[in-house]
């Protein structure tokens, strides 16, 4: 039989008849993993499925977390309860001690506020500027003077009393004085030299700004305390602005109590002379406040130095 006929048509032959190339060839058998077993209520791991089950589901709300009472069973709940017992319970205690109207919901009740203002010293700022606190100043002194003027014997008592009243305006202004110049008042009243020195300065004072300048320019009147007189270093009166060197520490504490006291702007700053040297000394500027400097004329309340003298 030839090769041919092994493939002619007729019975058909089996695997084995095949030659080796043409018999079908075994498929390899790849093992599968077994299927993951689902829970269920024969494994242990589900059991919380059941307990789950049995406790009430909490009805999701968007709103919950953004309340006040928060979801039950949490801290902002417990939080939120242990507020309304003790807002009861001081309701409580209110209404035994006899207060009345009070509100039913304390949740409805809306914060007073206080609306904001701004101060009276914060408006003279946005008014005055930088000029602020010669203002008040000048407005305080100027009160006071109104003040006296109320209490003068001529205008709210009879003439028979004219040495009554003119005893009690001594002794206001006794009390005024000691009152300015309480921090200091022993050194004050045991001092020649400073009591000179406020005599002095109340008569420079009034020749300086008691008289208005023609000028426009800022005119300065520089003097020079000697320890018995004042001397003109540069300048002359009338002037805006008066400066005085040759004053210790106390000297210039009294001078700025006085200034206070008489209604004068009082300041101190290094000497520019003095800048670069060692000791640096510091000279004053008494000068008059806005109010006078505008148009005003400057006057002294009363004499220091004839109170400290009484």
């Amino acid at each position: 039989m030839s090769a041919g006929d092994e493939f002619s048509h007729g019975e058909p032959r089996s695997e084995g008849d095949l030659p080796a190339p043409f018999r079908p060839q075994p498929v390899p058998v790849v093992p599968q993993p077994a299927p993951a077993m689902r829970p269920g209520p024969g494994f242990p791991f589900a059991y919380w499925r059941f307990g789950s089950q049995e406790r009430p589901k909490q009805e999701r709300d968007s709103l919950r977390s953004r309340s006040k009472e928060g979801r039950p069973g949490s801290r902002k709940h417990r939080r939120y309860v242990h507020s309304v017992d003790l807002v009861n319970s001081l309701r409580r205690m209110m209404v035994a001690r006899g207060e009345e109207n009070l509100p039913s919901d304390v949740d409805a009740v809306e914060e007073e506020r206080v609306q904001a203002r701004p101060s009276v010293f914060y408006r003279l700022l946005e008014s005055e500027g930088a000029d602020a606190l010669e203002t008040w100043a000048a407005a305080e002194a100027a009160a006071f003077a109104r003040a006296k003027r109320g209490r003068s014997p001529h205008t709210r008592h009879a003439q028979g009393n004219s040495a009554k009243d003119a005893a009690w305006l001594a002794d206001e202004r006794v009390r005024q004085v000691r009152r300015t110049f309480r921090e200091n008042w022993q050194f004050l009243s045991t001092s020649e030299s400073s009591q000179e020195l406020i005599a002095k300065l109340e008569g420079v004072a009034d020749v300086a700004f008691g008289s208005r300048s023609n000028s426009e320019d800022w005119l300065q009147w520089q003097l020079f305390w000697t320890g018995e007189d004042l001397a003109t270093k540069a300048g002359a009166p009338p002037a805006h602005e008066m400066q005085l060197e040759g004053l210790d520490a106390a000297e210039r504490k009294v001078v700025h109590q006085l200034a206070r006291l008489i209604g004068l702007h009082s300041e101190s700053r290094l000497s520019r002379e003095m800048q670069d040297a060692d000791k640096a000394e510091k000279v004053m500027s008494l000068r008059p406040h806005r109010s006078c400097r505008t148009g005003g004329i400057w006057a002294a309340p009363f004499s220091v130095s004839q109170v400290l003298k009484a």
